[in-house]
């Protein structure tokens, strides 16, 4: 049988990137070439990500649920080195993992994945996004991911960014329904 390469037909323009396999070692690969990075995925547990994103100055948010907060693993993990007032919010404490959501059945999720890099808030570079959970689980799943380079782009997930983080909490967050509720006319 012919073998063929999904990646390959569909990456001739400089300003994208287009994956469908391979997406753990992408992401990797992708975010590995930035001083910065930030973003927001549903969920986090696929170790290499984790691993680069300790290795930068970050941020994230999750989707906000009961394991996070006893999770170890990213409690340890060292992802962290910006700031609420890099993004322009009055607190100057680092941001590390934050989350979003409600924990009450039947709530809506913060269920986006994408992460800004470059060289920090306000110059961002490239995004990555897609359906592509950074998961153990989502490394088994057909999934695709674009890491685009468009200044237009870019700048859509940052705003997109900044209002996900005027409605996160702390890892170790303390209620269970979303605080501030989650209620935003979508543009």
């Amino acid at each position: 049988a012919e073998v063929i390469d999904l990646n390959s037909e569909i990456n001739r323009h400089p300003a994208r990137r287009v994956w469908f396999e391979s997406l753990d070692r992408h992401l990797v690969e992708s975010i590995d070439r930035w001083p910065a990075v930030a973003g927001c995925v549903a969920w986090l547990s696929q170790q290499s990500a984790i691993d680069v994103l300790a290795s930068k100055r970050s941020a994230l948010v999750v989707q906000k649920e009961h394991w996070i907060t006893d999770d170890r693993r990213l409690a340890e993990s060292g992802i962290g080195g910006l700031s609420w007032r890099d993004f322009g919010f009055p607190s100057a404490k680092d941001i590390g993992i934050a989350c979003v959501g409600s924990t009450a059945e039947g709530a809506g999720l913060m269920h986006h994945k994408f992460f800004l890099m470059g060289l920090g808030p306000g110059r961002w570079r490239a995004v990555w996004f897609g359906s592509y959970n950074p998961t153990n689980r989502g490394r088994r799943n057909l999934d695709a991911a674009i890491l685009s380079t468009d200044p237009d782009i870019v700048r859509d997930f940052a705003a997109e960014l900044r209002s996900v983080l005027e409605l996160a909490e702390p890892r170790q967050w303390l209620a269970p329904g979303l605080d501030p509720h989650w209620r935003r006319a979508r543009r």
